[in-house]
């Protein structure tokens, strides 16, 4: 697994424990990322959460990456976003 996959599965499980939903960052080509999740954060809320969680030191190779993301709906509501991202070590 190369040291850029490491940290987008990573920043997903950070992600993840942010905001109580499950979010997955998967690679499609070249430069461009999807970070997916069902329920929870708006598009704003999350693109928030990955603005601040790049500008920190544990993900320097996504940086230079395209990350788009992607909101699924369930049936049921999901939990409310949280508005500001919990501190995680690298």
């Amino acid at each position: 697994m190369t040291s850029r996959s490491t940290q987008a599965r990573r920043l997903g499980l950070e992600l993840t424990e942010t905001t109580g939903v499950r979010v997955e960052l998967r690679y499609d080509s070249g430069t461009r990322w999807f970070a997916e999740w069902t329920d929870g954060p708006t598009k704003e809320q999350m693109r928030e959460l990955l603005a601040a969680a790049l500008a920190g030191p544990c993900y320097p190779d996504l940086r230079d990456r395209t990350l788009t993301t992607t909101r699924h709906h369930s049936a049921a509501p999901g939990p409310p976003a949280p508005s500001t991202p919990a501190g995680t070590a690298c």
